[in-house]
């Protein structure tokens, strides 16, 4: 009686270490997809933020451009403007299927890795 006893006990405390070791493992699987999203944010903020400066300066350029063509810079700012105020309306307009599924996606893939 007294050796089925000791092993439920030890039985019980494989049980526990069983336990502990599993929670420690789901923490961990946590805090590697928390980095692994929170790092994929960070770089694809900075790809997004160099593509501010290289569309804005293309954008400036090709005003000028336009500008030179038209005669007046003013016409050439404005053009620019205009074509980059129907590709906001276009994007607005389709922003589901272009900006918002895809994000979903990409962190329910992240979070399913």
């Amino acid at each position: 009686m007294i050796s089925q006893l000791s092993h439920i006990k030890e039985l019980f405390r494989s049980f526990e270490d069983y336990i502990k070791i599993n929670a420690d493992l789901l923490r961990l699987k946590s805090v590697d997809k928390s980095a692994d999203i929170v790092s994929s944010i960070f770089a694809f903020i900075i790809i997004i933020i160099a593509a501010i400066f290289f569309i804005s300066l293309l954008s400036i350029a090709f005003c000028f451009l336009i500008g030179r063509l038209t005669g007046s810079l003013e016409l050439g700012f404005f053009i620019m403007a205009a074509l980059w105020g129907i590709f906001c309306v276009i994007l607005y307009a389709t922003r589901k299927v272009w900006l918002k599924k895809p994000a979903q996606d990409t962190v329910v893939k992240k979070l399913m890795e």
